[in-house]
């Protein structure tokens, strides 16, 4: 699980592993940490800044730059990077754990 390796909300990753669009190297910011969401293989949502031919995070980053990867596919590069935004929203899913959403301010 992406919380057992440290990986939270508003951490700066780095891809390590190449995954469908995301190619190594590529950075961006995680706006979703659970491995409930898509089974555990892809719990974390990163909003990454370059398209990546993805999706928009449910209407949380630009369309394309969205995708959803696994814990072994990305490192942090700086912990909490966006820890400081003003919009945070938590909200608990169906099966009862915790899914926290940040939305980035431009």
């Amino acid at each position: 699980m992406a919380e057992e390796h440290g990986i939270e909300v508003g951490d700066r990753v780095e891809c390590v592993e190449k995954y469908r669009g995301v190619l190594v190297g590529y950075q961006g910011t995680v706006l979703y940490v659970n491995s409930e969401i898509k089974g555990g293989n892809e719990n974390i949502g990163v909003a990454w800044d370059d398209a990546v031919d993805g999706h928009d995070l449910d209407d949380h980053c630009d369309d394309g730059h969205g995708w959803w990867v696994g814990d072994g596919q990305v490192k942090v590069v700086e912990s909490g990077a966006v820890k400081k935004l003003p919009e945070v929203i938590a909200r608990m899913s169906d099966d009862g754990s915790q899914v926290v959403l940040a939305v980035p301010v431009e």
